[in-house]
């Protein structure tokens, strides 16, 4: 028997050490492996085995009993055999929710068809139980036929209207952020240094913002790279004049950064000079929800501050997210990426 090695809502799978093409004369099977939550959606679960298939026991809750009415599943990334080198493949955004749940041969339908309460509209519970939960490998095959050929993540969104209620998720791997580097510009200067504590980066030190002007506007210039920093092209740029408002906003990519790290804290009048930074980090939940791609780059962020039309001063953060297979219980890294980052945290000084 040849098991189909398959991220099956977000489960992480695996193959025998063999991979192959589809064989009709060959029985497959889909083999799980974890299930990943995401935030404002909580649960567990258990996977075992019986007469060589597996199949997923557990619990699902959602933050709210706001009506999902917009499912957008999935979102699909397909890996080579070994779970690595994911690209992006495609992704589905389903409105028609009531009419599908119904439709038994979904490649979901077995899925949620161990679902209790079944998930029917209106979809309104708030906690659910699954029992026996797996998917149909033929189903799969007529979607794509070279599905065996390869492990995959998918990422499941739920919405009620444009609202985001939360997903849940599946990485191989446990990823960290990584603090590469700061470049600071005129009227502002860095002395940092990047430490790690139990597997994870962090920035200490401080910084100086030479102005007698009051910062109102922030603009943040994002650059895509590749894995290794090279091949560096604009992504997208974010221009924010109400920061005031935002700065107390607790969900934000920058939120962990500003606001747990500043001492004093960055809120409004932005009108201090010096900045001390303690354990500096930036969480990497509200970075996937926005994309969630993102751990498949270097990152650059400038952030230029302005006061008015008046450029007041700009830094630049280098990010890389780093995929640990593992870390143990004295927060070493047993395992991480080829790139072999996470074993040389750097002291920087500007």
């Amino acid at each position: 028997m040849i098991l189909l090695k398959c991220f099956m809502v977000i489960f992480v799978g695996q193959f025998l050490d063999v991979t192959s093409v589809y064989n009709p004369m060959l029985t497959y099977n889909i083999r799980f492996n974890k299930l990943r939550f995401l935030p404002n959606v909580t649960g567990n679960y258990t996977i075992f085995q019986q007469k060589d298939k597996q199949y997923v026991s557990g619990y699902i809750q959602r933050p709210t009993t706001d009506e999902v009415n917009k499912y957008q599943l999935p979102v699909f990334h397909r890996c080579n055999p070994e779970g690595l080198n994911c690209e992006y493949f495609q992704s589905w955004t389903l409105t028609d929710l009531c009419t599908l749940l119904k439709d038994k041969n979904q490649i979901w339908s077995k899925w949620y068809g161990a679902f209790d309460p079944p998930i029917l509209c209106p979809i309104n519970q708030y906690t659910y139980v699954f029992r026996n939960s797996t998917g149909e490998v033929n189903i799969f095959l007529k979607w794509y036929p070279d599905v065996l050929n390869y492990q995959w993540k998918i990422t499941q969104k739920l919405y009620s209207g444009d609202f985001y209620i939360g997903s849940y998720y599946n990485p191989m791997l446990t990823y960290v952020v990584r603090i590469v580097k700061i470049t600071s510009y005129p009227n502002i200067t860095w002395n940092y240094s990047v430490d790690t504590y139990k597997g994870k980066y962090y920035v200490n030190g401080n910084t100086s913002i030479t102005t007698d002007k009051l910062i109102d506007k922030v603009v943040g210039v994002f650059e895509r790279c590749a894995p290794e920093g090279i091949n560096c092209e604009y992504f997208q740029s974010w221009t924010l004049t109400d920061i005031c408002p935002k700065l107390l906003d607790k969900n934000q990519i920058w939120s962990s950064w500003y606001g747990r790290s500043f001492d004093p804290p960055v809120v409004c009048p932005i009108n201090k000079i010096h900045y001390q930074i303690r354990n500096g980090t930036f969480d990497l939940d509200p970075i996937i929800k926005i994309y969630t791609d993102a751990t498949n780059y270097y990152w650059k962020l400038t952030q230029k501050m302005y006061a008015g039309n008046t450029l007041v001063g700009s830094y630049k953060i280098e990010t890389v997210f780093l995929g640990l297979s593992r870390i143990d219980d004295e927060g070493g890294v047993v395992s991480t990426d080829p790139s072999g980052l996470a074993y040389s945290p750097e002291r920087s000084r500007l």
